[in-house]
């Protein structure tokens, strides 16, 4: 696979970097469930991209304690 450095963004490109600022912040910050089986994918997808074998995946519920009321 071959990879061009880019130098320069076009004014296009430029443009759209304020909505995928956004997309990434507001993923970065759900807190809503994940797809499991998609998540398994990509993390296979790319150990396979880099020739290396895919790590087991342990999911873990992780619920909010409450303390006192």
């Amino acid at each position: 696979m071959s990879q061009t450095k880019i130098k320069k963004l076009t004014p296009e490109q430029a443009a759209l970097i304020p909505v995928y600022r956004e997309k990434w912040r507001a993923i970065s910050l759900s807190t809503g469930p994940i797809n499991r089986s998609q998540a398994a994918e990509t993390v296979k997808s790319a150990y396979s991209a880099i020739g290396k074998k895919a790590p087991e995946i342990i999911w873990q519920f992780v619920g909010f304690l409450h303390f006192g009321s």
